[in-house]
């Protein structure tokens, strides 16, 4: 009887130990150069555990006494990196790393360990002889420059700017110094500027109903050409718009050569004027403005009740700013306004005024168009009967005046080249 309750014992034993010996489960292998981790343990001791993995990826571990415990999980082909993390976090462990040496240790033991090294470092550099050394900046902007800069010195640092030679007094420990001297060379490079060329375009509204231009909404986000009637096009089928709709819009010119060609056309046919074509060069993230018209005094009362008169800019204006991205596209900022002056208000004039604030995404020399910039002329035609329209007093039974309004419609084409630097 006491045989079979041995046996009974032994088998039950080897059949748990089996069936724990099945659950703990290790599995390594490479892909693309990474280790991955394919485990199921339970109750497995994090010593054995890392040091299994230390193996395969071929680093030192050092334990510190308070190491200990097991550690229950399952995963498939997850990262050493990763499954190392989770078995130290679920036992309040950490690491600090030394090279390829991993030292492990408890949370609270390394934070204090930490907290002593940096009370020696502090105290080390206290003690340590300051110097001084002037570092020339040649494209950023001191101040700003000095702000950054002051995060990387230590307690006992200081920069003092000098404008006048574009140069940083720099006062610190020695040890300070290629740090500082890395960051200036990453930071003081030259702005990148941009040449914006812009081409104002005067069409009649009548003529323009007449005529396609074949551009790349902004908004569809496809290669597809698209037909733009009146500078109101918005949608994505190739139906005209609306005659009289007159909506701003801004999108990307896909064949400017072919475009070029129709406004030379019109040109030569004397249904298109091509009122300008400046270019001016801006800095990376800085506004350009063109304008093109006039100034006209406007009286306007001021806070104290007193009439003054002030300059009004009337005409087409554009504010540009570029911003180049890391691979060379052009985020352009475009503010475009029309203004005429449309009448009179008492003492005073009305102007009438067409704008609009878009961003468009560029490649290097690409053109955006906006339409449906539209403004109104009003022209006065004379006439009358030879000879007798000039006769004095009578004269006037034989002239004519006729008065009649023209919707003008301006295109504005924007292109931006970047411009190479030196460094380039």
């Amino acid at each position: 009887m006491k045989t079979n309750k041995i046996l009974v014992f032994l088998i039950a034993f080897l059949i748990l130990t089996t069936s724990v010996s099945a659950q703990n489960d290790v599995k390594f292998r490479r892909k693309s150069g990474k280790l991955l981790i394919t485990l199921d343990v339970v109750n497995y001791p994090i010593k054995k555990l890392l040091k299994m993995i230390a193996e395969e990826r071929k680093m030192d571990l050092i334990f510190s006494a308070d190491v200990r415990g097991n550690f229950t999980g399952r995963f498939t082909d997850v990262s050493a990196e990763f499954v190392m993390g989770k078995i130290l976090k679920s036992n309040q462990l950490d690491f600090e790393k030394l090279g390829n040496i991993y030292r492990i240790d408890t949370v609270g033991n390394l934070d204090s360990y930490r907290q002593k090294m940096f009370k020696i470092q502090a105290a080390s550099e206290k003690a340590e002889p300051l110097e001084t050394r002037v570092i020339r900046v040649n494209y950023v902007d001191l101040g700003s420059l000095q702000g950054n800069l002051m995060k990387l010195l230590s307690d006992r640092g200081s920069i003092v700017p000098d404008e006048r030679t574009k140069k940083l007094i720099v006062t610190d420990i020695k040890e300070k110094f290629p740090i500082i001297y890395r960051f200036v060379q990453a930071i003081d490079i030259p702005t990148k500027q941009v040449l914006i060329k812009v081409k104002f375009v005067q069409i009649s509204h009548t003529d323009l109903q007449n005529i396609e231009f074949y551009w790349t909404a902004d908004n569809l986000g496809s290669s597809s050409q698209t037909k733009m009637s009146a500078g109101s096009y918005t949608g994505s089928s190739n139906e005209y718009p609306s005659a009289g709709a007159g909506l701003l819009r801004t999108g990307i010119v896909k064949n400017y050569m072919e475009l070029e060609g129709v406004l030379n056309m019109l040109a030569s046919e004397n249904k298109a004027v091509v009122r300008s074509h400046p270019q001016i060069l801006a800095l990376n993230n800085e506004q350009a403005t063109i304008n093109i018209g006039n100034k006209i005094p406007l009286r306007m009362v001021d806070e104290s009740g007193n009439l003054t008169t002030q300059l009004t800019y009337v005409g087409t204006q554009i504010k540009v700013t570029p911003q180049v991205t890391a691979n060379n596209s052009i985020i352009l900022q475009i503010h475009p306004e029309v203004s005429s002056i449309a009448g009179q208000f008492g003492s005073g004039v009305l102007i009438d005024t067409n704008q609009i604030d878009t961003s468009v995404v560029l490649k290097n020399k690409q053109t955006a168009v906006i339409g449906g910039l539209v403004k109104e002329e009003t022209t006065e035609n004379k006439g009358g009967v030879p000879f007798l329209s000039d006769i004095p007093f009578i004269g006037a039974l034989f002239r004519s005046k006729e008065k009649s309004k023209t919707r003008i419609e301006i295109l504005i084409l924007v292109t931006p080249i970047i411009q190479e630097t030196d460094n380039e």
